[in-house]
């Protein structure tokens, strides 16, 4: 079984993600946006609308969204990872 790697809103600098990230040469943030690719039709209206809301509260308080975007990296594998990270060079070459 593989090993699976553990993400929290509170170490959003993880150094296993931060690994894979600087491996492929990007940003932790393009990383949890590709998240959404994951997502539900749904989830990502909701994402998108709380998204909207957070841009008009204090800074501080965008850390929510954050958090729903990082509880979808919570017990990836790092396959799962790759998967989304090919999911974010495909998009950047679109």
């Amino acid at each position: 079984m593989p090993k699976r790697i553990n993400v929290y809103a509170s170490d959003a600098n993880e150094p296993r993600i931060r690994a894979v990230c600087d491996r492929h040469h990007i940003p932790v943030s393009n990383l949890l946006e590709a998240v959404a690719l994951c997502m539900t039709d749904a989830e990502i209206a909701d994402l998108k609308e709380r998204h909207r809301q957070m841009r008009r509260v204090e800074k501080g308080m965008a850390d929510a969204l954050d958090d729903q975007v990082l509880s979808r990296l919570r017990g990836m594998t790092p396959s799962q990872l790759e998967t989304v990270i090919k999911a974010i060079d495909a998009a950047q070459t679109l």
